[in-house]
């Protein structure tokens, strides 16, 4: 080869290697490991890193909404927070990080591994979790329902309390939407996984101030996933104390007139700006 003849080649490498470069994927990010430094509340915690301190937040569940009207949230978030400690304080863990990897408060999102045991649905499992799915992290969402489900049933954790019934306010999911039809869809219709072109949102209100319509099914898909809480309440109390009613004896019916109805809705018409559902 001439002079002249590598110098050209020398040059058109330098200039198609940003090319491959920008081209080559980036790949999912790397796993983690370190030590709970500190339990902050019942899904949130402080790691270790090698010399730094991350708050890590753990993917698809969050301490149970249960206001209490006199004693406030407190001590069913303390127990919560506590059953964190139990299993993680001062244990070696790893993160694995799933999509995009830091929330709105910074925290790092993680699923949090010790050993083999994956900690949220542990602490789902223990009755001391609820699921929140917040798209893009769909991946264990029926999983740690069936988990919850089975927990809320058998009255363990937090769910054996007959009062936490009144008070509690499930989780909503977060939304997925459309920038193609500029609507949003619950992540539990599989219309939006349709869509080549999401955006996922942690909260409806989120979608709607960023200019997004309810999809023609969500409120189907919204009213479905309360029903889903409320059944299990009725099932693990035939008492049904559920939303604020007032505790009733076993011997009353099993669902109080308070609750939704449980005959499923065959659609929903958009009336003065609220979708009403259609039944039979």
């Amino acid at each position: 080869m001439t002079a002249r003849a590598a110098i050209v080649v020398g040059t058109l490498s330098c200039l198609a290697w940003p090319l491959v470069a920008a081209a080559a994927p980036h790949g999912p990010p790397p796993t983690m490991r370190g030590v709970v430094a500190r339990v902050l509340d019942g899904h949130t915690l402080e790691v270790r890193i090698a010399g730094r301190t991350e708050v890590v937040r753990h993917i698809g569940i969050r301490t149970p909404s249960i206001l209490d009207p006199i004693h406030g949230p407190e001590p069913y978030a303390q127990r919560a927070s506590a059953a964190h400690v139990e299993l993680v304080q001062g244990r070696e863990v790893t993160l694995r990080p799933d999509g995009p990897t830091r929330d709105a408060a910074g925290r790092y999102l993680a699923d949090v591994m010790l050993d083999d045991t994956l900690v949220a649905a542990e602490l789902v499992r223990l009755g001391f979790a609820e699921v929140q799915t917040i798209p893009p992290h769909l991946q264990r969402r029926r999983h740690l329902l069936t988990l919850q489900a089975r927990a809320q049933t058998d009255r363990v954790g937090l769910w054996a309390d007959p009062d936490v019934w009144r008070f509690y306010r499930p989780a909503r999911s977060g939304v997925l939407a459309s920038r193609r039809t500029m609507s949003f869809f619950h992540v539990d219709d599989d219309k939006a996984y349709l869509e080549d072109s999401r955006e996922p949102f942690e909260s409806p209100e989120a979608a709607v101030a960023a200019g997004y319509v309810p999809s023609f099914e969500y409120a189907f898909h919204a009213e479905r996933e309360l029903r889903r809480s409320v059944a299990v309440a009725s099932a693990a109390y035939p008492f049904a104390p559920y939303a604020g009613s007032a505790m009733r004896p076993a011997t009353a019916p099993a669902l109080p007139v308070a609750l939704p109805r449980t005959d499923e809705p065959v659609g929903h018409i958009w009336r003065g700006g609220v979708f009403i559902p259609i039944r039979r």
